[in-house]
Order: C-alpha cells, then sequence, then structure tokens
C-alpha cells in the first residue's frame, strides 16, 4: 500500500514521552492526508509508539479527510506487530464497521489513493482480505464487528472471506463466539486426515470381564493452529 507523501514524515520526532507529557498536540491532522499521529504509528507499526500515544489519550475515531480511521489502516496495513495493535486500539472502543468515503478530495489534489478505500470494505472486510488472520477477524467479531455488511461489490466479510487460501479458517473466526468454540470443540473430535489421529476407542482389558476400561490406540495432536 502505497500513499503520496513521504510517510517518514506522517512521524514527527517530536511525539516522544517528552513532548507528550509538555502538552504536545496529541490529535493534530499533520500528513497530506490528514493522518493523526496514531493513524501513522499505526500504518506503520511502530507499536510501542501506538501505546504510548493511546497512554496520552489520542481519540482513536478521529477520521482522516477520507473517513479513514486508525482501525480501518490496522487491518489494511500488515506489520508484524498488527495483531498487538488492533488489540490495543479496540480496548479503546474504536468505530469497527467505519468504511473510507469514496467521495475523497485526495484524487483532485494530486495523491495516489489505496485502491482498497474504494471497495467499501469495513475494517472486518479489511482483516479478511489483507490480514487473513483469523484471530484477529475473530477479535473483531467478538467486539461486535457487523459481519452482514456489504461493501460496493455487494459482498460480505463472510463472501469476502470464501475467496480466501485460508478460507476455512476465516469463515471460522467469523462466527459468533459460541458457535466457533463448539465447531473446535466438534472438530477436535472428529478424524483428522493429516495427522492421521481419530477418536479415542476404549476397548475392554484383556481377560478381564469387568466394566473397567482402557485407552487403545489414542494419538494426541495439541499442535495450534
Amino acid at each position: 500500500m502505497v500513499i503520496g507523501g513521504n510517510k517518514r514524515d506522517f512521524l514527527p520526532g517530536a511525539f516522544s514521552t517528552e513532548y507528550l507529557k509538555a502538552g504536545e498536540e496529541i490529535n493534530g491532522k499533520y500528513s497530506p492526508r490528514y493522518y493523526t499521529p496514531l493513524m501513522a504509528a499505526v500504518f506503520q507499526g511502530h507499536q510501542e509508539l501506538v501505546e504510548t500515544l493511546l497512554k496520552y489519550k489520542a481519540d482513536v475515531n478521529i477520521r482522516a479527510n477520507n473517513n479513514i480511521t486508525a482501525l480501518w489502516l490496522a487491518t489494511s496495513s500488515p506489520t508484524r506487530y498488527s495483531e498487538l495493535i488492533i488489540t490495543e486500539l479496540l480496548r479503546e472502543r474504536p468505530d469497527l464497521d467505519a468504511v473510507p468515503i469514496p467521495e475523497s478530495v485526495l484524487p483532485s489534489l494530486g495523491h495516489r489513493v489505496v485502491p482498497t478505500e474504494w471497495t467499501g470494505n469495513t475494517p472486518l472486510m479489511q482483516a479478511v482480505v489483507q490480514l487473513k488472520n483469523p484471530r484477529i477477524v475473530s477479535m473483531l467479531v467478538d467486539k461486535g464487528a457487523n459481519v452482514m455488511i456489504k461493501n460496493h461489490e455487494n459482498k460480505t466479510a463472510k463472501d469476502l472471506a470464501a475467496e480466501q487460501p485460508n478460507s476455512v479458517e476465516l469463515l471460522d473466526a467469523l462466527l459468533p463466539a459460541d458457535k466457533r468454540q463448539l465447531d473446535q470443540l466438534t472438530t477436535s473430535t472428529d478424524f483428522d486426515t493429516e495427522s492421521g489421529s481419530s477418536q479415542p476407542k476404549r476397548e475392554p482389558k484383556p481377560g478381564n470381564n469387568s466394566s473397567s476400561e482402557q485407552v487403545a490406540g489414542i494419538t494426541v495432536d495439541d499442535e495450534a493452529i
């Protein structure tokens, strides 16, 4: 994802803890796209700076000039710290369903536009398409993200998940928490065709007619997915 202007300029060096304590404007819009320091930190994957800015009450719901929020940027900008950053943002009760406005003034200003802004995708949809991370998707669902919203192509988050290479995991992550847990429980007791493990089989002990039983032929695979 490329944005017009030098993204290094989005984070003024003055935004250290010392300057924030001194009253530096934490929610000012400094970039050509009117990103706040929080948005810029999210976009660049600066997890520690995100934590610092939130500690000093950075507003997670301020919009850039095309209605982009910090959460939308976080779900649209894959970094090694995406999951941690999104976890931090979700603690601040962000707008979960904010969508960029197509009628952006950016084209008239000559800036390059992020293509995904024009899809009508919510942060949840972006997490499905851009991050493809089931844990992040389930976090958004558990916080109340609307799974029924349709984008400009008339697709829901479920429709988009079905198109991804890890569609099974993403579709499961889009389920409500109670159904997701039930599905995981059911899956854990089914025959695993990849590992060759199966449901535990209980067989009578040889030479013993009592009701006592032993577990035989059990293969346990607790590898996290």
